[in-house]
């Protein structure tokens, strides 16, 4: 039997905010396929734009190349995450018990990122505020204004809640399609996690020399 959503009028872009159980096992009874190619590249140019930010690339690339970066490396980091966190969290989850297909645990995963892609909109006004001051450690409009710098500060501060949530959905919709406790939940996405970070880890710190460091 078919989950319904608390109002199948609204979109599960809205409802996951305050029924992410319900609006995931809707959206794997129907159509677990559901726009998660879509919900990946954004997750990808989310997180890479964070990650350009905070390691200041603008300092040694032209602002084009870091949005084009953002935009058509991170579409594809986007994708790449998703299917490969899914296949490990049907992987792990088969050992805590779970037996939701792997295109049930994607549709989970990318779902849960919804917080996180609508700070993109946030993105857009940060660009337009404070341009490629965005990606670099001279920040000079923030210097020159100080209220600018609590609006930066409160776009962090959502930044950091949105994050948090997302973490909260994760947890909610891989226990829900896997239908086990949340502590089960989680353990099956830290197993995950440490099987995809520790050789990415690795990786990076043998990369360093090619890294955007301060």
């Amino acid at each position: 039997m078919q989950t319904k959503l608390p109002n199948k009028s609204i979109s599960p872009w809205l409802t996951i905010w305050y029924s992410p159980r319900k609006t995931i096992r809707h959206i794997v009874d129907t159509n677990p396929q559901n726009q998660v190619f879509l919900l990946s590249a954004l997750i990808g140019i989310s997180w890479t734009l964070d990650q350009l930010s905070s390691r200041n690339a603008g300092d040694k690339l032209s602002f084009f190349y870091v949005l084009s970066a953002a935009l058509i490396g991170g579409s594809i980091v986007g994708v790449a995450l998703v299917y490969l966190m899914g296949a490990l969290l049907h992987w792990t989850g088969k050992k805590f018990g779970g037996k939701a297909p792997v295109e049930h645990l994607r549709a989970a995963y990318a779902w849960s990122w919804i917080p996180n892609i609508w700070m993109l909109p946030v993105w857009l006004i940060e660009l337009a505020i404070f341009g490629s001051e965005m990606f670099k450690s001279t920040t000079t409009k923030l210097e020159a204004k100080p209220l600018l710098a609590i609006i930066l500060l409160g776009f962090t501060f959502a930044n950091v809640l949105t994050g948090l949530l997302s973490s909260f959905f994760i947890i909610s919709c891989v226990s829900e399609v896997q239908a086990f406790s949340n502590w089960r939940a989680l353990g099956s996405i830290i197993a995950s996690l440490l099987i995809l970070l520790v050789p990415l880890f690795c990786i990076l710190a043998f990369l360093s020399g090619f890294s955007f460091g301060h």
